[in-house]
């Protein structure tokens, strides 16, 4: 639905702050006049009993003026409107709605769900970017020769670092497929660092990537047990695992989904293909919609068909496909996903940032531009041209495609009454993305972290006025510097003075 970027004139004196925070008695002021859209959708209530016990200090909070993306078709969207959440969840869209409560200003700012990151391997973010140039080959040499000597505090504290990331970059929600479980202290340290964050974690309890004795995966009953009896939390548990029906069948009894890493269509030397097992797995009944298989790519236009029928999800990385050599053909699988029509399943993820980087702005040009590409190749050439990929599809992907990958589909990926308040407000009153013309275009071209100015997960601020609400983050960053160094000389793969290597 179109969204208009006109804004009545004000004087500078009333141009607002940057997520400016004020009570509702100040004096009101004119907002930006609603779209047809939004006329049409109206005022979205909804009773919020029967839900998630929501975080102690989510009260009530309303967000006035911006622009907002639902990207929930049935409710559209609003060239300027307010939502209201009260004890953690959304309770109103619509207009100018009246509530003498804590009030954010959001004249001037896009106000979309929060990004949902579809995978990441937490654990290694106290080594970001320190391997850029490797290709898979040499990151597996790196992130096995870490396993031996990480201890629980190392794993904590780069849990903590790279939710503390994701926040700054307006993901509100990430899954951390935790391929680093040696002991039971591990995974205990891992699932802390993410119930301490104010990230809504998804943890997947994996096995080690390297071969070595370790709990997994009888373990998992113990951790369901200790840290996820009750449903009360931001963090949630899912399994991950190889492709193997033993596997989905223990998970199947716990109770939680599945997420499968490196799955590719086409063999090389260091990873295999995976189409006949998933063929198979397919055929007997093993694959659901409470699977999401990572990567993806080389998949066949035969087997995404295959995976369509059966509900499953993928977690497509764009930029860790195109950097690290050896992960099939290094093109991820975007057009697939468009044309078995599972983009409402499929999320983008970020992979590791020891070598990539740590933002969905990041991964969603990635993925527009590799469509594009090869869209517009097959177009000059002659060939029958896909049509080229939009922006509103691509964000689509990083908010309800990413929380259906994570099993999160009825709690939170769309901006809807009943819903969990995990919101993000994008600055546009900036020379680096202003005028507004165009919402979705301003997130998925425009976008970074420097224009994340307020995050807010199940009704808490995490981000405000362009900064982490969070006042041990320097003793944080000093604690993962003091991380690397321990892991650098206890493992000898890198060395801090590498720094202008």
């Amino acid at each position: 639905m179109a969204v208009s970027p006109t804004q009545p004139n004000r004087t500078e004196r009333d141009a607002p702050r940057r997520g400016n925070v004020s009570s509702h008695r100040r004096t009101r002021r004119a907002f930006i006049s609603t779209s047809a859209a939004g006329l049409l959708a109206g005022a979205v209530t909804s009773p919020l009993s029967a839900q998630r016990a929501p975080d102690a200090r989510a009260g009530t909070l309303l967000i006035k003026g911006g622009t907002i993306l639902t990207m929930d078709q049935s409710i559209g969207d609003f060239a300027a409107a307010d939502l209201l959440i009260d004890r953690g969840r959304i309770a109103e869209i619509k207009p100018n709605i009246a509530a003498r409560v804590e009030t954010i200003d959001a004249r001037g700012m896009i106000v979309i769900p929060g990004l949902v990151d579809a995978h990441r391997h937490c654990w290694q973010a106290v080594f970001r970017r320190a391997i850029a140039d490797a290709d898979f080959q040499a990151y597996s040499d790196f992130a096995n020769a870490l396993i031996p000597v990480i201890r629980p505090h190392d794993v904590y504290v780069a849990h903590l670092l790279s939710d503390l990331g994701a926040l700054n970059a307006g993901i509100t929600s990430l899954l951390d497929y935790s391929h680093v479980t040696k002991t039971t202290d591990i995974a205990d340290a891992a699932i802390r660092g993410h119930m301490e964050s104010g990230v809504r974690a998804v943890y997947a309890y994996a096995a080690p990537r390297l071969a070595m004795p370790s709990p997994f995966p009888g373990d998992l009953h113990r951790i369901r047990q200790q840290f996820f009896a009750t449903p009360d939390h931001l963090v949630t548990l899912r399994l991950g695992s190889a492709l193997d029906p033993a596997l989905f069948a223990l998970a199947r009894r716990e109770g939680v989904g599945i997420h499968c890493d490196g799955i590719y269509g086409m063999r090389t030397n260091f990873r295999p293909d995976s189409t006949p097992v998933l063929i198979e797995m397919a055929n007997t009944g093993v694959l659901g919609s409470d699977v999401t298989l990572i990567h993806g790519t080389g998949f066949s236009d035969d087997l995404a068909r295959v995976l369509a029928q059966h509900r499953v999800g993928l977690a497509l990385a764009p930029t860790s496909d195109a950097s690290l050599r050896g992960l099939a053909d290094s093109v991820t699988p975007i057009q697939r996903v468009l044309d078995a029509g599972m983009i409402d399943r499929s999320g983008l993820s970020t992979d590791v940032e020891s070598s990539l980087s740590g933002d969905l702005f990041t991964q969603m040009r990635t993925a527009f531009l590799v469509q594009r590409i090869f869209a517009n190749k097959r177009w000059a050439e002659g060939d029958d041209a896909p049509a080229p990929v939009s922006v509103r599809d691509i964000l689509r992907m990083a908010t309800a495609g990413g929380a259906a990958a994570n099993g999160l589909a009825d709690q939170i990926g769309t901006l809807a009454p009943g819903k969990s308040a995990d919101v993000l407000l994008v600055q546009t009153n900036d020379v680096a993305v202003g005028p507004l013309n165009n919402a979705a275009a301003a997130i998925v071209i425009g976008g970074s972290p420097d224009l994340v100015d307020t995050v807010i997960v199940g009704g808490v601020i995490r981000k405000q006025h362009g900064r982490l609400v969070r006042p041990d983050a320097a003793k944080i960053l000093a604690d993962a510097r003091a991380s690397r160094d321990y892991l650098a000389r206890a493992s000898r793969v890198w060395n801090p003075a590498r720094v202008l290597a």
